[in-house]
């Protein structure tokens, strides 16, 4: 099959989205690519846009019946965190409806949202000119959230997902056009063209109903980062179990040394098993997996 970013087989999006996963979870993860693919059939390929999609279309993703997708739906819970990911839209008298409101273009995490608004302002009032030099020079690393800052519970309670042209017009100083340049600008430092998830829709589906949501995102990750099948963590099961927001390592290491999990990722060194922290060195089979 020919792969292309506007080909919704398989699923393309920005590595950045890793950054995602300890904030709204490796469930509400997955949910939310099967929305921003249910867009991509639709047609919509970047940008913010809102249709009624195909129930059907999106629990077939998932690996779900219609009934668990509209319990989800109808349920609160989820929406405060896909905020600014997906939005659902209720009608005049504040009931559910199945129209939806997606961010395809993908935003910033919250803390990176929050993060970006203080830093780039140096937690006073700027200047056009002083944020702008500072979009342009300032390491990436300086104006995003600390990796310890994403796993934080509260997160979500001071900041929103939000779209790098939103953060900027926080500032007030801007045209739009000055808006739009340093959009494009910030995002092609976050966001590379030539970093991206490219993960099987097996993934979303089966394979996730299969093993778990947070074991399909280990694999995934694993697979992106390794080079000819290998890859070593230097945080061991401490530094995986961040990856998805989660404070049991013990966990992580159960996942990975599981029957089902050694199908598709094998743990080469199998030493210090109790040291959560040290470097272990994982081998992807790729025949598996694609």
């Amino acid at each position: 099959m020919e792969t292309s970013k506007n080909n919704p087989d398989p699923i393309f999006v920005p590595a950045y989205f890793l950054r995602f996963l300890p904030v709204i979870g490796p469930e509400l993860a997955w949910y939310y690519l099967a929305f921003r693919q249910a867009m991509y059939a639709n047609g919509v390929y970047e940008g913010r846009s809102s249709a009624n999609l195909h129930t059907p279309y999106i629990a077939d993703l998932l690996g779900i019946s219609v009934d668990s997708l509209l319990d989800f739906i109808y349920s609160e819970e989820p929406w405060c965190k896909l905020e600014g990911l997906v939005w659902r839209i209720e009608n005049g008298q504040g009931i559910v409806t199945l129209h939806f409101l997606v961010q395809v273009s993908l935003p910033l995490v919250s803390p990176d949202a929050f993060a970006m608004g203080y830093r780039l302002s140096g937690g006073h009032a700027t200047t056009a000119s002083s944020v702008a030099a500072a979009c342009s020079r300032a390491p990436i690393d300086d104006l995003l959230a600390d990796a310890d800052d994403l796993a934080d519970p509260d997160a979500m309670v001071y900041h929103s997902h939000e779209t790098i042209g939103d953060v900027l017009r926080g500032f007030g100083e801007f045209t739009e056009a000055q808006i739009s340049k340093l959009d494009a600008l910030l995002t092609a430092r976050i966001m590379p063209e030539n970093e991206f998830l490219c993960l099987p829709l097996e993934y979303l589906g089966n394979l996730r109903n299969t093993l778990g949501d947070g074991q399909v995102w280990l694999l995934a990750i694993l697979d992106y980062t390794s080079q000819d099948n290998r890859v070593t963590v230097e945080g061991g099961y401490e530094e995986m179990a961040r990856w998805l927001g989660l404070s049991n390592p013990e966990l992580i290491y159960q996942w990975l040394n599981s029957p089902a999990m050694q199908s598709y990722v094998q743990v080469v060194d199998s030493e210090n098993v109790g040291q959560w922290d040290s470097p272990r060195t994982f081998t992807i089979l790729r025949a598996t997996i694609q």
